[in-house]
């Protein structure tokens, strides 16, 4: 009999037919990307341009132009440890000077995937799994209006079999005094095992003057963060949990910034405890 490859198993129907049986493929999940863009310009005076696309953790890249009177400073931060998050942050003031512009803006992108693999055979049968995700974004621009300031946050999941899950976007301009604006929303995806999701945040913060007028300042952030665990549920028809048989996968990079400690329950015995020392 030949040989077969190693990767597949071969069953008989009776006793003298082979049945190949192809192994199960796992979907594989590419690489967290993420992608910074810094455009700072003070003309006829100088200028700064910065960009960086990541694939292994994200870069805190940062700019400046300054000069007798003025200057405008953009950049990012990323919240540490936490999931896959994105700041985006600038400002600019100018007390006088021979400038025609005073332009700036951040722009930056957060793409990565997730899925849910089975650990062991669930007790019945189990068509999707629930998981639960939490995304919250914020958008702030202050500032006087002759030197305007803008930001926005925005969040995106979908797979190949859903399209488009949802998507969430709050974008503000302090043109009329310091505004903000924010979205904090908590719904469950039900989910097929080995189902890819693809997830991206965007956010930006900008700054460029309707007048250059003396003793004028702004500032903007735009900020955007996921949380995704398995629904601590219970399987109908059965008394063990999702995460008795499941468990979520994301792709390499999600955790370069370092994976949150878990918070460990208190016990009414460990906070009696505490007031005995």
């Amino acid at each position: 009999m030949s040989r077969i490859g190693a990767l597949s198993t071969l069953f008989f129907v009776g006793s003298l037919t082979p049945v190949l049986v192809p192994p199960v493929v796992h979907a594989q999940l590419e690489g967290v990307t993420w992608s910074e863009s810094i455009q700072l310009d003070a003309a006829p005076g100088p200028d700064d341009y910065k960009t960086g696309t990541d694939d292994d953790a994200p870069e805190a890249i940062s700019g400046l132009v300054s000069g007798t009177g003025y200057s405008i400073a953009a950049g990012f931060t990323f919240t540490s440890p936490a999931a896959p998050n994105i700041t985006a942050t600038i400002s600019s003031s100018y007390q006088g000077g021979d400038l025609i512009a005073l332009d700036g803006n951040a722009i930056g992108y957060v793409n990565f995937q997730f899925v849910v693999r089975q650990t062991s055979p669930p007790p019945v049968l189990v068509t999707t799994i629930p998981v639960d995700v939490e995304v919250q974004g914020r958008a702030e621009a202050n500032g006087d209006g002759s030197l305007s300031a803008g930001a926005s946050a925005g969040a995106l999941f979908w797979t190949l079999l859903q399209g488009q899950i949802d998507s969430w976007q709050v974008s503000v301009n302090n043109s009329e005094g310091p505004t903000s604006d924010s979205f904090n929303e908590s719904l469950q995806f039900l989910l097929e095992v080995d189902e890819v999701v693809n997830g991206g945040l965007t956010v930006s913060a900008s700054s460029y003057p309707d007048v250059l007028e003396n003793g004028t300042s702004a500032s903007a952030t735009g900020w955007a963060d996921p949380v995704i665990d398995l629904a601590d549920e219970t399987i109908p028809g059965s008394s063990a949990k999702y995460s008795d048989h499941y468990e979520i996968e994301f792709a390499p990079g999600y955790w370069a910034l370092g994976a949150p400690t878990p918070v460990q329950p208190a016990t009414w015995g460990s906070i009696k405890g505490l007031y005995r020392k």
